[in-house]
């Protein structure tokens, strides 16, 4: 047996040290698994120091180190958990501090100046779609938390991904129209006449905001080209999302 030649090993090493008492850590493969084990080796002596036995003993001490790995995995988690969480404020920070800047400036314009009628209705568009972002940004952490704290719920119904789809792209023309920048950008939807019926059991509104998401992404990077986005059935259990853009 591999493990009694390796524990018979550390046992003559043990020995071998002339200490009265030897103290060695040894991993051991076993018919339970892997198991950790402290020997501890006692030498006999004679009132003339001559060498009259041996005491070999054993402690188990597989719990106590699987009890010190899954600690030492959880503090990595921790460790890693929280650099994530400070990567995602910083990042919301950025994220939240854009439109911010846009409401108050262009709030701060109307309080301010002396506009035209078209000017300060435009001004108050981009206000709009600004305070729109913002919501989202805040819907975006407010899940996070729910997430964190297991408290998001998934409802499940039927949907019709069509219907899914012709939505967003009547909610990004309009977004993309309003967006003075995003003029000479052209937004596709491709949907396979075959496709168009499909159905899906899942929760309809995640959904829309996981695409929603990725077309916003799309949205901030295109000034000019296109961003098509769709769906296809790929066989009879898998159907294939997709955004595309040129930015």
């Amino acid at each position: 047996c591999p493990g009694l030649h390796a524990l018979a090993g550390e046992i003559e090493k043990a020995i071998g040290t002339g200490k009265e008492v030897s103290v060695a850590d040894v991993s051991l493969d076993t018919r339970q698994g892997n198991r950790y084990f402290k020997i501890i080796v006692r030498r006999l002596l004679s009132s003339c120091d001559s060498h009259r036995g041996t005491i070999v003993m054993l402690e188990d001490l597989t719990e106590n180190h699987l009890a010190e790995e899954k600690l030492k995995t959880a503090k990595q988690q921790a460790e890693e958990a929280d650099r994530l969480k400070t990567f995602f404020l910083a990042n919301m920070s950025h994220e939240i501090r854009t439109p911010m800047n846009a409401i108050a400036g262009f709030a701060e314009l109307l309080l301010n100046g002396n506009y035209r009628s078209t000017e300060q209705m435009n001004f108050l568009k981009l206000i709009h779609s600004s305070s729109k972002d913002l919501l989202h940004i805040i819907e975006d952490i407010i899940d996070i938390a729910k997430l964190e704290s297991k408290q998001l719920k998934i409802k499940y119904n039927s949907w019709a991904l069509y219907d899914i789809f012709t939505n967003l792209h009547a909610i990004f023309s309009d977004t993309l129209r309003r967006y003075g920048i995003h003029e000479d950008v052209e937004l596709l939807l491709r949907i396979d006449e075959k496709d168009k019926k499909l159905t899906i059991f899942t929760d309809g509104e995640r959904l829309k905001q996981v695409l929603s998401n990725f077309l916003s992404n799309a949205a901030k990077f295109t000034n000019k080209g296109q961003i098509e986005f769709g769906y296809r059935l790929i066989d009879d259990t898998n159907i294939l999302f997709f955004v595309r853009d040129t930015g």
